[in-house]
């Protein structure tokens, strides 16, 4: 695993330009070496790479490989896709299972399908859970969300129906 983890590693360096300039089919062909080896978050690395390159197909058939072997960041990415494409009962699904890995983008966008009804029935009180969850860990875009919106923390008696 030691070998397979300098994979990752590489790939890593390379994708973002630390200690080597910034190549990406250089990181390419590390994050391979590195799936290859197991090394599931190397999929959804590799996803990365190709959104940023415009691939979207090659970009979600890695974030599903990674999303699939249970992956938090990848089930975050890949729901994403769905998302996008405004399939909101599939995005729902990945954000889930991120969600019970306390992936706090996940539990983000749990927050905002649950205020606006989006592959879920509308609870705004279960969006507030949501939002506030990821908030609690720091995550900036739901502290944002909040405070532009005035949400309040829900209670556990007004959660009480939702989670009985």
């Amino acid at each position: 695993m030691g070998l397979a983890a300098a994979f990752y590693d590489l790939g890593v360096c390379y994708r973002r330009g630390e200690g080597v300039e910034q190549d990406f089919e250089k990181a390419k062909e590390w994050y391979q070496k590195a799936i290859d080896a197991g090394i599931v978050d190397a999929a959804q690395n590799m996803g990365i790479v190709y959104e940023i390159e415009g691939n979207m197909d090659l970009a979600e058939k890695y974030y599903k490989m990674s999303a699939e072997a249970g992956h938090a960041d990848g089930q975050f990415c890949y729901g994403l896709q769905f998302f996008n494409r405004e399939d909101y009962d599939n995005a729902v699904d990945w954000f889930f299972k991120a969600a019970d890995q306390n992936e706090p983008d996940s539990m983000t966008h749990l927050g905002i399908c649950f205020f606006n009804g989006w592959g879920v029935k509308q609870i705004p009180e279960i969006g507030a859970y949501y939002l506030h969850r990821a908030a609690d860990m720091g995550f900036q875009d739901a502290i944002d969300l909040i405070n532009e919106h005035e949400i309040p923390c829900p209670t556990e008696e007004d959660l009480k129906p939702y989670f009985e």
